[in-house]
């Protein structure tokens, strides 16, 4: 972590060896978020090199360099939940569920047996609109409040639909432990 805050004071004075230390330390967390947002790997490509260039570009705005990867990070969630929002509008009703199972969150902790290449097959079989909340309250650490406000819905839907998806996910978990 210490490297960073320094690759990154090095850049705000113009060393390009040290963007370029910065791309290759931060490039697959960013890269895998952008992925699992867009769900193509040409775009989520195109996508991480807009997010570099944006944050070279805003480097200064930076006030803690140590803290270059999460910044890193929330401006490659924002340009792909862009991208997405833009190739993908939504209306709120749009987002309704008409019934689903309550589970409550011990009950999902406790089906945690699979490896990680079996759940996400199982995220990637959840229907486009959950499996995005999902990804984003599990995978990215997003909060209702700002999932709700980065996909222009209510808190309520962006909580229903990530029942929706614990409820799928439950299932199919319970399927393929019957079989």
């Amino acid at each position: 972590m210490e490297e960073i805050g320094i690759w990154v004071s090095n850049w705000k004075k113009g060393d390009a060896a040290a963007a370029r230390s910065l791309y290759e330390s931060c490039n697959k967390a960013s890269y895998n978020s952008i992925l699992r947002i867009v769900g193509r790997e040409d775009i989520a490509q195109d996508l991480l090199q807009e997010t570099f260039i944006l944050a070279f570009n805003r480097i200064h705005d930076l006030k803690n360099n140590k803290s270059f990867p999460a910044w890193l990070k929330r401006i490659a969630i924002n340009q792909a939940l862009q991208y997405y929002r833009k190739h993908n509008p939504i209306k709120e009703d749009e987002w309704k569920i008409e019934e689903h199972e309550e589970i409550m969150e011990e009950e999902f902790n406790s089906l945690s047996e699979l490896d990680i290449a079996d759940w996400l097959k199982i995220i990637e079989e959840l229907p486009a609109k959950c499996r995005l909340v999902f990804q984003l309250f599990y995978l990215e650490d997003l909060k209702h409040e700002d999932i709700a406000m980065r996909l222009n819905i209510n808190i309520s839907t962006s909580k229903s639909q990530l029942r929706y998806a614990k409820s799928r996910i439950k299932q199919k978990l319970l399927n393929s432990h019957a079989n």
